[in-house]
């Protein structure tokens, strides 16, 4: 098994808002529901993304990701 980080969540109407959650949690998020989701400033689209960019060296080794949660605005 690969030793990723926790991740602390943040953004308007999530549950887990201010909470550190174990990696396999981001399962849960809403992904593709007119939510954006970034790690670290990146958006990603799938869990399939936060693995990819956790494994990056630039963020193996840190304790925790950032994530945030954005509502998406549509209108004109």
């Amino acid at each position: 098994m690969v030793n990723r980080p926790k991740l602390k969540v943040s953004g308007l109407g999530w549950d887990f808002d201010g909470e550190i959650l174990e990696f396999e949690q981001a399962r849960l998020f809403p992904y593709g529901t007119g939510t954006l989701i970034a790690v670290e400033g990146i958006v990603i689209g799938s869990y399939a993304d936060l693995e990819r960019i956790a494994d990056t060296d630039i963020f193996k080794h840190r304790p925790f990701l950032e994530i945030t949660f954005l509502e998406t605005i549509y209108g004109g």
